[in-house]
């Protein structure tokens, strides 16, 4: 059965490619990581596109047909309000903030207009250097603590839960609590060299904490691999 849930209004793109994963970095229990022999070079604009999975990719991944709906170049405003603001979507301008050089945000979904069983965002902001995102990352996920079981309401009803968080990563899930069937959306932030990377899953069970590992870990690879790391 499918879920109704409303999708911000979808812009005219073209699909992205991702870059190769392979050469210097390295995995430890199927997690990317910089291989410390070799210096991290930063990101550029020109790199943001090749960090993102394609919807083949991610088709795979969730076990659904998905489809582009939304690309843009900016953060998504507005949200849940106070400490949650950060985490009610992937991309929200209150996680990136404003010192980025360059932002990309793509939501697909299976299904037709409002009804879909299956929504996936990923999103990339480039900051000048891996400083600069590493400081923008702590100021946030340092103030999420007070999200932690916090019950919010807006076009629909919420519930937040804050599940780890640590100087390079943060797991989250909010899940909604006005209607009889579950639908939950997992979400996960990364700080990788210059860029803060981001993905959610939302849909009628709990598989979307995987996915988010996985869409991450690709996400992260290809990172290290443009980083010449």
């Amino acid at each position: 059965m499918a879920v109704m849930r409303r999708l911000v209004p979808t812009l005219t793109a073209a699909l992205l490619a991702v870059a190769p994963v392979a050469g210097c970095a390295s995995t430890t229990d199927g997690v990317a990581k910089a291989n410390p022999a070799h210096t991290a070079k930063p990101l550029g604009s020109v790199d943001l596109d090749s960090i993102f999975l394609t919807p083949s990719q991610l088709s795979e991944i969730v076990g659904a047909p998905l489809a582009l709906r939304l690309d843009q170049n900016r953060p998504a405003g507005g949200g849940s309000g106070g400490p949650c603001s950060p985490v009610d979507t992937a991309g929200a301008d209150s996680f990136v903030g404003n010192g980025f050089q360059a932002f990309h945000v793509l939501v697909l979904a299976d299904g037709k207009g409002e009804e879909h069983d299956h929504v996936v965002t990923q999103s990339a902001a480039v900051y000048p250097d891996a400083p600069a995102a590493g400081k923008q990352f702590a100021s946030v996920t340092g103030g999420l603590a007070p999200c932690d079981g916090r019950q919010l309401r807006g076009d629909a009803a919420w519930k937040f839960a804050i599940n780890d968080v640590t100087p390079e990563s943060v797991r989250w899930n909010k899940e909604q609590t006005d209607v009889s069937l579950l639908w939950v959306c997992y979400g996960q932030g990364r700080v990788r060299n210059n860029v803060i990377v981001e993905a959610m899953v939302c849909r009628g069970d709990d598989a979307g904490a995987q996915n988010v590992d996985t869409i991450l870990d690709r996400m992260s690879a290809a990172i290290w691999e443009l980083s010449g790391a």
